[in-house]
């Protein structure tokens, strides 16, 4: 290999340093795989935590159900005042600290997988977390999996930053050419039928 041909990334040095991951900028393949670790942790504790707060919140919205039943009257208008209040909440959190938080997840973190890039706020996760709570809580029919996806994407990024790992690195940030999305889901060859 001459001087003038690029090294391809990846491929270590006669020193034994990755080459993508400089000495001194905090990322060789160990850490690499560590942060990828505690990353699949982080947002399954999350993920984990906001199943649990909504299974809480269902049943309190439920017992406060029943307890509205006995007044036939105006109960309805309890019950339709604590989905506003949970949803103007959610609006209040996603308005004034992270922008990012807004809709479903998914097309954000898509958005981002796609043209490189984060998140523009660092409260995501927090936001998305009491926001989802209080709204899907209070009784709105939303789903859960979309910030679940949201805020498994900012708690990997988080921890990429922790680790100062590239921004390439970070999170669900792929740069463009580094990674595609197939529109078909792809197989091993093993796994190949026969028709």
């Amino acid at each position: 290999m001459t001087e003038h041909q690029a090294r391809p990334t990846n491929v270590a040095s006669p020193s034994g340093e990755d080459q993508e991951f400089p000495a001194g900028t905090g990322g060789g393949l160990a850490v690499l795989l560590l942060a990828a670790h505690l990353s699949g942790g982080v947002a399954g504790m999350v993920g984990t935590a906001f199943r649990v707060a909504l299974t809480r919140a269902d049943v309190l919205r439920n017992a406060l159900v029943i307890w509205c039943r006995g007044f036939p009257v105006f109960g309805w208008l309890i019950l339709v005042a604590v989905a506003a209040v949970g949803a103007g909440f959610a609006h209040w959190l996603v308005v004034v600290f992270a922008r990012d938080a807004s809709g479903s997840g998914v097309p954000q973190v898509e958005g981002i997988v796609r043209v490189g890039g984060s998140f523009h706020s660092r409260f995501v996760l927090p936001v998305k977390f009491l926001g989802g709570v209080a709204a899907i809580g209070s009784g709105l029919a939303l789903g859960r999996e979309g910030p679940t996806v949201q805020m498994g994407s900012a708690a990997a990024e988080w921890v990429g930053k922790l680790f100062r790992l590239p921004p390439r690195r970070c999170g669900c940030c792929p740069r463009p050419g580094r990674a595609r999305a197939s529109p078909r889901p792809s197989a091993p060859p093993w796994a190949a039928r026969s028709s």
